[in-house]
């Protein structure tokens, strides 16, 4: 039942911030793949089928090729191929297969798995239609990861005509396990290593997986966080030196007492943001105002030779007593 938001009835917590533990296998990229692969089925079963399924994805394994003919039966099996040329299996469950053919929200829990016999010229159309969409799904949840185009060309429901791949080829598997009400199915994909790695391989040094929502994603999200840096506040500090006073320094705060600067990393200004040190600097004027000019990080401490504008004059720090 919906509520407007003057009707929430008590028992109803609201809560602006959720946490979620995610688990990830060997190929954890691709598992936030077959993740979003998962979300958009359900919306898109929704609208070829009136159906609501759940649609679990589970971890992306590798094996070889000969594994995969073990499993295969008289189903269907959509030949695709990539832009490098490598070919790969959609495979698809009679039941859900089935179920893409009637288009019957009402029968799907009495659906008689898919008799590949009686696959015929015009059923092949029907399936082919929402196989088309689920593959084109699945392209688009690769954004910002990275781009796998794959090109159905032709289906077969014999085992033997889906030697796409030498047996001792190591190819990935991706499974979707398909859920409603007294109706259980499956769906399999099988993609060549080979074509796979290049992708992995440029994406090893990264360390935040990107978010398995595709409704709220923000394309320009590099922009969105630049934008949050520049609308927050910083307060940023120039420390010139330091000064000592008490006994051990012999020397006293009191009124005409001239106090020496103990000018820190040989003379260079620390620039701190927040108080915490993050750049460095020389110290001097600018359009006669005491001003420090930023030259370096603050990790590296190191002596920079870029030259400075002539508006800007370095002051030359006295000896220390």
């Amino acid at each position: 039942m919906l509520y407007s938001p003057e009707e929430l009835p008590e028992e109803i917590e609201d809560f602006s911030l959720a946490e979620a533990e995610i688990h990830v296998g060997r190929f954890r990229w691709l598992d936030v793949v077959m993740r979003r692969w998962a979300n958009q089925l359900e919306s898109t079963l929704f609208d070829h089928l009136h159906s609501v399924f759940e649609i679990e994805a589970e971890t992306v394994i590798w094996t070889r090729f000969s594994d995969v003919l073990k499993m295969l039966g008289d189903q269907p099996m959509y030949i695709f191929e990539s832009d490098q040329k490598g070919k790969g299996l959609l495979i698809l469950d009679n039941a859900i297969a089935q179920a893409c053919i009637d288009r019957d929200p009402d029968a799907l829990e009495n659906t008689v798995p898919l008799d590949v016999t009686e696959l015929n010229s015009e059923t092949q159309k029907s399936l082919f239609d929402i196989v088309s969409q689920i593959v084109a799904d699945l392209e688009g949840c690769w954004f910002n990861i990275g781009e796998l185009p794959l090109h159905l060309k032709r289906i077969t429901t014999h085992p033997m005509r889906a030697k796409v791949m030498l047996p001792f080829e190591r190819c990935l598997l991706g499974t979707l396990r398909f859920r409603s009400e007294g109706f259980e199915s499956y769906l399999i994909i099988c993609i060549p290593y080979s074509v796979v790695h290049p992708l992995l391989s440029k994406l090893d040094d990264r360390r935040v997986l990107p978010p398995e929502s595709m409704d709220h994603f923000q394309k320009d999200v590099e922009d969105h966080f630049q934008q949050l840096l520049m609308d927050m506040r910083y307060e940023v500090k120039a420390e010139l030196g330091t000064v000592e006073l008490g006994d051990r320094s012999g020397l006293l705060l009191k009124v005409g007492q001239v106090l020496p600067i103990s000018v820190p990393y040989s003379g260079k200004a620390v620039v701190k943001i927040n108080d915490l040190p993050m750049m460095i600097g020389e110290a001097g004027n600018s359009n006669g105002k005491f001003s420090v000019q930023v030259t370096d990080d603050f990790d590296t401490l190191k002596q920079t030779t870029q030259s400075t504008q002539k508006s800007f004059q370095n002051l030359h720090w006295g000896n220390k007593s």
